[in-house]
């Protein structure tokens, strides 16, 4: 990126990193979002007198960012 910079008269809009194989990184990501969910509702759980008990419910939703719509937004108003 350094070496791009230097080059001058070049703009970097978007950078996407992705994984090959992102199911370590979801595993991970999902356990440590399950423990902080915990330690919140065992906070809670002692600030209200309560204990806690064992999940009712769990779900999971994955958001999917599309970063490309203001450069598209940009594009069409570079054209007028």
């Amino acid at each position: 990126m350094n070496k791009i910079s230097e080059i001058g008269e070049i703009n970097v809009n978007n950078i996407n990193f992705i994984l090959d194989d992102k199911s370590v990184a979801m595993e991970e990501a999902r356990e440590k979002a399950f423990n902080d969910a915990k330690a919140k509702a065992e906070q809670l759980a002692k600030l209200g007198g309560l204990t806690l008990g064992q999940p009712t419910m769990i779900t999971e939703q994955e958001i999917q960012y599309n970063y490309d719509r203001p450069m598209y937004a940009m594009e069409a108003k570079a054209m007028d």
